[in-house]
């Protein structure tokens, strides 16, 4: 049998008249005149070579062949109802898989509560968390996503600043009693500092910035 889209519209209307039971209470319904929603019925009935509805009393009736025809098409309804839903909620919801990156302590500190809140927003997606001391060379596609401390090290990625990093100087009480406190940064090069290397970045190397201008030295190390 040839294919034709006006079957499945067929489907529509029946299953619509025989929830309206009449032919008015259905051109009603679907905004036609009756005798257009009567047109309709012949035709399909014509197109099948059976009679649907029993037209002897004022709420028509399905045929045994009627209830067969009914049956079947409110399960084809329904099926496209499902995948109906289904299409939505794919485009709706996102799924997948993301590789994310982290350093060790910044990843269980901040980045893995942050995933657990992910996942339960969007169940569909399965994330692997990988943290490690260095970050990771990304030119061989083992992430999607690496979140990392410092300058990118390839331009050619797509980068996006979560937020500064930024840090403090700060010294005890009694080590600026015993030492002095410093004036100006050039001082520091006559104190005692404690530094933290961090990715490749030169050890003991200390940026300082003061709204535009921006300072480099090595300090002292113990």
């Amino acid at each position: 049998m040839k294919k034709d889209p006006r079957h499945s519209a067929d489907l529509y209307f029946f299953d619509a008249l025989m929830t309206a039971g009449s032919l008015s209470a259905v051109a009603l319904r679907l905004g036609v005149t009756p005798s257009a929603a009567s047109k309709r019925l012949i035709q399909l009935e014509k197109r099948l070579g059976i009679t649907l509805v029993n037209r002897s009393t004022r709420r028509m009736s399905p045929t045994a062949e009627g209830l067969v025809y009914l049956d079947h098409a409110r399960n084809i309804l329904a099926q496209i109802e499902s995948l109906d839903r289904d299409m939505f909620r794919l485009k709706s919801e996102p799924e997948g898989l993301i590789r994310l990156n982290a350093t060790l302590g910044f990843g269980r500190s901040y980045i893995q509560p942050l995933v657990s809140r992910f996942i339960k927003k969007y169940p569909a997606i399965t994330i692997q968390l990988f943290l490690t001391p260095f970050p990771p060379a990304l030119s061989d596609d083992a992430f999607d996503v690496s979140i990392q401390f410092g300058k990118p090290l390839h331009q050619m990625l797509k980068t996006r600043l979560l937020a500064q990093n930024r840090r403090l100087l700060v010294a005890s009480a009694a080590y600026l009693a015993r030492a002095g406190t410093p004036a100006m940064p050039q001082d520091l090069l006559k104190h005692n500092c404690i530094v933290i290397k961090q990715d490749e970045q030169p050890y003991s190397e200390w940026i300082l910035s003061s709204g535009k201008s921006t300072e480099k030295f090595q300090c002292p190390v113990i």
